[in-house]
């Protein structure tokens, strides 16, 4: 009871009339409808007002323990309220920053898969290129070897041969020369042919990486997508149990309620109507019709056992 002063008083509510069961006990009176004092009471009075004092402090602490109970239950069920607001909201945040750092972490290593490809076909490139080179400064050498072979040669002839021998030699230069020339020409086609073929090679090769790229996200995207939908599937039938849980627990609640208050109707009615047939009991056959006259009776019969509302609460 003092705990439900101190909260009541903590609200600014008037706790006043909390320590006043002496004045909501109703006044002793005696034969004459006069008020019986403290100091004229005999013992029996006293103890019965002293109990009757004791009965309305102890109703009114139970009164005060049912209203705090009904407050802790309602905080409670605030507090789980917003607990559980606070955790779907960090739950969702959470599933946001980890769809981040995923997305964060994939464009990395595509990057870093991307710039490691690049540098190896930029290695292969310049190898092909650094071997072209070579190939062609190896055939320079050569033909300037054979360049000063055939100028022997045909410094010999000259002096051999004369007119004849340099008639000769321009003939088999310029036959020499076209030859060359169709040498060279076809090894450049093929050369030209070779990397053209090698690009198109790469461009089938990176075509076929993109692709397999694509049908890789798309798998793995609508593998998430099945996953999520399956959670929320899931969430939705716990929602949906839930609900039917609460509607069941309500239902029960509002029948235990309406019970309750049909039990409480029937039992004033009963007590309404032992009145009426106390005060038609007292009426008629003891011709008293004044209300402090039926108390006094009543309470004669109360004492016989023959108060028709005995069987009711002093609570009623």
């Amino acid at each position: 009871l003092k705990e439900a002063k101190r909260f009541r008083a903590s609200l600014g509510e008037d706790v006043s009339g909390l320590d006043a069961e002496e004045d909501e006990i109703p006044p002793l009176l005696d034969e004459d409808g006069e008020v019986v004092l403290r100091d004229e009471m005999t013992p029996k009075q006293l103890k019965e007002r002293e109990e009757a004092k004791a009965k309305l402090k102890a109703e009114k602490k139970a009164k005060y323990d049912r209203m705090l109970k009904q407050m802790i239950r309602s905080q409670a069920i605030v507090r789980g309220l917003l607990a559980r607001k606070e955790f779907k909201t960090l739950t969702i945040e959470t599933e946001w920053a980890t769809g981040v750092l995923q997305r964060f972490g994939r464009s990395c290593l595509a990057y870093k898969r991307f710039s490691l490809l690049k540098k190896r076909w930029l290695m292969n490139e310049r190898k092909k290129e650094e071997a072209e080179l070579d190939k062609m400064r190896d055939a320079d050498v050569e033909m300037q070897y054979f360049n000063i072979h055939l100028k022997a040669i045909m410094d010999i002839q000259r002096c051999f041969r004369g007119w004849q021998g340099r008639e000769s030699a321009y003939a088999i230069a310029g036959s020499f020369a076209k030859i060359r020339n169709a040498i060279f020409y076809e090894k450049m086609v093929d050369i030209r042919k070779a990397y053209e073929r090698e690009l198109r090679a790469e461009a089938a090769k990176e075509m076929l990486k993109h692709r397999s790229a694509t049908l890789i996200q798309a798998r793995m995207r609508g593998c998430l997508a099945r996953e999520r939908v399956r959670i929320l599937r899931i969430e939705n039938m716990y929602d949906g149990m839930a609900t039917l849980i609460q509607r069941i627990y309500r239902g029960r609640l509002a029948r235990l309620h309406l019970d309750a208050l049909r039990r409480y109707a029937a039992h004033m009615d009963r007590y309404h109507a032992a009145r009426r047939q106390r005060g038609n009991v007292l009426r008629w056959l003891f011709f008293v019709k004044k209300r402090k006259q039926q108390l006094k009776l009543s309470k004669i019969l109360d004492n016989l056992g023959l108060e028709p509302t005995s069987y009711c609460s002093t609570k009623l």
